[in-house]
């Protein structure tokens, strides 16, 4: 599996921003088109790592699915200084690096799959619907798990499951468990900040989730 980690401080699957000698990575510029040279010393080396913060002030969900022998994690959160599109400083997109292994996600409006998604605090006060994929290798029972939960305090947090027409409250219940398989279509859910159950149809219908 993949390991993200941003230099906000969110990160999936226990990054941190300290790599393990030998360890591949990824560099991702700030714009389009922008080229140069990637430099660091000896003074960059460390033997042990401090542990990392989030700003407690980020409304931060955790999203882990399990299921067979896969395990992924995606993040979505709110921070007032991210925007609606694709954020270098508070994105990270979702490599789908291989056909065999399961992929947890989530999509924006211009439909790119993330790996960690933020979005602006205006948006969760108003209410806001984020599609979430979850691409399986095989054919077996899953969960999908919400954690951070408290970082929302009275945000009302709905997971939906279009396949099975179904809702359930993650503060309530942050454990939701279910049946999949490669056949079927990995774009199946929606995660709901402050919408109630009564609208998410109404999200469904337009949005064309059918």
């Amino acid at each position: 599996d993949f390991s993200i980690y941003l230099t906000g401080g969110s990160e999936i699957n226990g990054a941190t921003q300290y790599i393990s000698g030998g360890q591949g990575f990824f560099l991702k510029v700030d714009s389009p088109g922008n080229i140069g040279t990637f430099y660091t010393d000896n003074s960059a080396r460390l033997h042990n790592a401090e542990p990392t913060y989030k700003d407690p002030e980020v409304n931060f969900l955790r999203l882990s699915a399990e299921g067979g022998v896969f395990s992924d994690e995606t993040i979505i959160c709110f921070n007032e200084n991210a925007s609606e599109s694709f954020d270098s400083e508070y994105d990270a997109y979702k490599f789908i690096v291989s056909d065999n292994v399961n992929h947890l996600y989530s999509r924006t409006s211009e439909d790119f799959s993330l790996a960690i998604n933020t979005l602006p605090n205006i948006l969760l006060d108003n209410g806001i619907s984020v599609p979430l994929s979850y691409n399986v290798v095989e054919s077996d029972s899953y969960t999908i798990t919400a954690t951070e939960l408290e970082s929302f305090l009275e945000a009302n947090i709905i997971l939906e499951d279009i396949l099975l027409g179904t809702t359930t409250d993650l503060n309530e219940n942050p454990i939701y468990i279910f049946t999949a398989n490669p056949e079927d279509d990995p774009d199946r859910f929606i995660i709901h900040f402050n919408i109630s159950s009564t609208q998410t149809q109404d999200y469904v219908l337009q949005e064309g989730y059918q």
